[in-house]
């Protein structure tokens, strides 16, 4: 079984390589650098996963989600 499934659907505040047991099972399949939006895809099970950067306060923050 894939470990995609026990974690957790949303991380704010973190990128992709700040979440070590989602770095290792992901690769990298699509960058939009107009967007700054990262797509992953789980090597195991297809899961994808977004990396993108939210306003909140005075800067923008990362964000990484299921999808």
């Amino acid at each position: 079984m894939c470990d995609c499934v026990n974690l957790e659907s949303s991380y704010d505040g973190k990128k992709v390589e700040d979440i070590p047991e989602l770095a290792s099972i992901v690769d990298e399949v699509r960058t939009d650098f107009k967007t700054w939006e990262t797509e992953y895809v789980c090597k195991d099970c297809g899961q994808k996963w977004l990396e993108k950067y939210v306003s909140k306060g005075h800067g923008e923050v990362p964000l990484t989600q299921k999808i």
